[in-house]
């Protein structure tokens, strides 16, 4: 049984694993994450840790709730020691070409009903469209 759908090599054969850490005032948001004690709180021995992955995705919940400086220092210190995939706050072209010129191997944009349109000239494999799909209220209308 043949595809219709043409994909490339790497499109069917790449497998990746990318920790992700999310980061709230400067420290690891474990809220809503199950952990055990044993995992570190602090964000420099957490990277050690997700790091032997070669590649993490660091998610800034404060620039995801409008605070985009909050945590860009620590950002810039991330991406001096390993490969980082960024999200959180990527609103505008500028921010987006902001941190790829800083070092991000990729940012995730979220799609939630924004348009898009800053995106243009941003080159398509340094950008991932994330799009949350969430259940409907069990009242609704089908």
């Amino acid at each position: 049984h043949m595809s219709k759908y043409q994909r490339s090599y790497s499109a069917t054969n790449t497998r990746a694993v990318i920790p992700s850490l999310f980061i709230k005032d400067g420290k690891i948001d474990f809220d809503g994450i199950a952990v055990t004690k044993d995992w570190p709180e602090d964000v420099s021995s957490m990277v050690d840790i997700l790091g032997t992955f070669g590649e993490i995705h660091v998610h800034d919940v404060d620039a995801d709730n409008g605070d985009s400086a909050k945590n860009a220092e620590l950002l810039d210190q991330l991406l001096d020691r390993l490969p980082c995939r960024l999200s959180g706050g990527f609103t505008t072209n500028e921010r987006v070409y902001d941190w790829l010129d800083k070092g991000a191997t990729q940012v995730i944009v979220d799609y939630s009903e924004r348009q898009l349109g800053f995106l243009d000239g941003v080159p398509r494999d340094r950008v991932t469209i994330s799009v949350s799909v969430l259940a409907a209220p069990a009242d609704a209308a089908r």
